[in-house]
């Protein structure tokens, strides 16, 4: 029976267990209570899986190459920044990404940061949290132009949260 491990946060819980264990897979997550951002670790958890659906962790070639069993490395995301596709190439992993599945949540931090600038929430907590209690005006953002550079899946969500 083909193994599967889900790495990413996102990915503990879902529909896609059920659809995985009915197609075959034996589907787990990893021990928590240690970081997957150590490779100790994450290698720990990923021995003796034949597929990983992987959150933001990095998957270096040395990594990549203490896993002989592991044929395919998809990523919850469209980034592959944290994997070592030679390494992948190499060892005949196959890696994919699973574009569409975060771009709202990508383009609602985007406007959450945004906002939290535009305002000085950043300045104001460091004021507050250092004891002074400054009250200047807040900038106000009606009536501003905002501009978008890209209008991509996360460039287009953004556009509709702000229209």
């Amino acid at each position: 029976m083909p193994r599967v491990l889900c790495t990413a946060l996102s990915t503990e819980t879902g529909p896609h267990f059920q659809l995985l264990a009915n197609a075959g897979f034996e589907v787990a997550v990893p021990d928590r209570s240690r970081s997957l951002y150590k490779s100790d670790a994450l290698l720990e958890a990923a021995r003796g899986f034949d597929a990983i659906i992987a959150g933001s962790e990095p998957w270096p070639r040395a990594l990549i190459e203490q896993l002989p069993e592991l044929r395919v490395l998809s990523r919850t995301g469209v980034g592959f920044d944290a994997i070592d596709l030679a390494a992948c190439d190499d060892h005949q992993v196959v890696v994919a990404t699973t574009p569409g599945v975060n771009h709202h949540a990508v383009a609602e931090h985007t406007l959450a940061l945004l906002l939290a600038a535009a305002r000085g929430f950043p300045r104001r907590d460091q004021v507050v949290r250092a004891g002074a209690w400054e009250r200047p005006s807040t900038p106000r953002m009606m009536g501003r132009t905002l501009g978008v550079v890209g209008l991509g899946r996360i460039g287009q969500a953004f556009v509709e949260k702000v229209a």
